[in-house]
């Protein structure tokens, strides 16, 4: 995270602008107003949700780092997968009701495909506290998948509104 970064709040629907940060501590313009806020609490918003899917990456202290041969560090332990509507921002006037749900269910299925292609051993989808919709077709689908377990995120980072992944990659 860097000021000038667009970011969506985990359990809200808002989003500002990164203008300070202070070690674990953001200020983020949000509309005229500024928020102090922790660096968990945000979600760093890409240009497009398709470039977002692939990069978003959650940094914490408990992050294990595995080096790569010819690479950059790469964090290979956990993904952080926004799937709230609003972060449809190429689409959401053009898609409504069940057409965003499909959408969201088709963005958390070729993420979870990426993670196991790139052997990333977790994954956590935001789902935000809706109806609770969005959840439920998660869950679904997860419990259809043999090579899967999940349990509901971190309370402390994401409220309610996110679901932890363990991915079983084959040795």
């Amino acid at each position: 995270m860097k000021i000038g970064d667009k970011v969506s709040f985990v359990d809200e629907k808002r989003e500002g602008k990164i203008i300070s940060i202070d070690g674990d501590l953001l200020q983020v313009l949000v509309g005229d107003f500024i928020q102090t806020c922790s660096i968990y609490e945000v979600v760093v918003r890409q240009n497009s949700f398709t470039q977002a899917v692939g990069t978003m990456e959650v940094f914490s202290k408990d992050t294990k780092k595995e080096k790569l041969p010819n690479k950059k560090h790469v964090d290979l332990s956990n993904r952080v997968i926004d799937l709230h509507s609003s972060a449809l921002p190429d689409r959401k006037n053009k898609i409504k009701g069940h057409d965003i749900l499909l959408y969201q269910l088709e963005t958390a299925q070729n993420s979870l495909q990426n993670a196991r292609r790139k052997k990333i051993s977790n994954i956590t989808f935001i789902h935000g506290n809706g109806a609770g919709v969005l959840k439920q077709n998660l869950e679904e689908w997860l419990n259809s998948l043999d090579y899967v377990s999940y349990t509901d995120a971190s309370y402390r980072l994401y409220g309610q509104g996110a679901i932890d992944v363990k991915i079983y990659n084959p040795k």
